[in-house]
């Protein structure tokens, strides 16, 4: 699976993570990690849907999921800067329903208190969680929220992912039982009848 993380701030970005363990086992050595791959908000719309677009390709028979990072304008912004978050914010939004990929929001708060990491604000907090988590993936200040977020999705997912395959499981055990159940009493009625049959014949 595909594990998506969304920064929609100006200097933002988008993360793609495929785990170790979704990749074939002939490229774990490559990729002892994984791999990252980011995407930068502050080029053209048509720019970041090429890339995005191109990646979704790459990972097309994996499934994917997406967390975008629930924010509000910070009360000292400008008009202008308010403007061009939410621009962001939709275009995002706007990515993840037209590639038909299923999202949750998730707030600065619950992501960062779940990696150790409250920013307060301060970047530089995430950028160095980020850096000691993934050094093999260099991240930066506008790439490291949404590999953070990413990484998110991934611990919270997984679990998710992995509880729903174990209730189909126990779902298919279930009904297979009772279609046993069902083939035993059908033969019992079906040899009870020649049994009738011969007890009149001898009256």
């Amino acid at each position: 699976m595909i594990y998506i993380g969304i920064d929609p701030g100006q200097e933002g970005a988008i993360a793609l993570y495929l785990p170790r363990t979704s990749m074939p086992e002939h490229l774990h050595e490559e990729n002892p990690y994984g791999a990252m791959t980011t995407i930068r908000l502050n080029q053209t719309e048509a720019d970041v849907w090429d890339q995005f677009g191109h990646h979704l390709d790459v990972y097309k028979n994996l499934p994917k999921f997406a967390y975008l990072e629930q924010v509000s304008a910070m009360p000292k912004q400008g008009v202008s800067s308010t403007f061009k978050f939410g621009q962001n914010y939709g275009f995002c939004r706007g990515l993840l329903y037209g590639a038909k990929i299923p999202f949750e929001y998730v707030t600065p708060a619950k992501w960062q208190g779940a990696l150790g990491c409250r920013s307060g604000g301060d970047k530089k907090v995430t950028r160095d969680k980020a850096q000691r988590m993934f050094p093999t993936f260099y991240p930066i200040h506008a790439t490291a929220d949404a590999m953070l977020i990413a990484e998110y999705c991934y611990r919270t997912h997984e679990d998710r992912h992995d509880i729903s395959l174990t209730q189909k499981k126990g779902t298919k055990k279930k009904t297979a039982k009772k279609k046993v159940v069902a083939k035993k009493v059908v033969k019992k009625k079906v040899k009870k009848k020649p049994i009738k049959a011969k007890s009149l014949l001898r009256k």
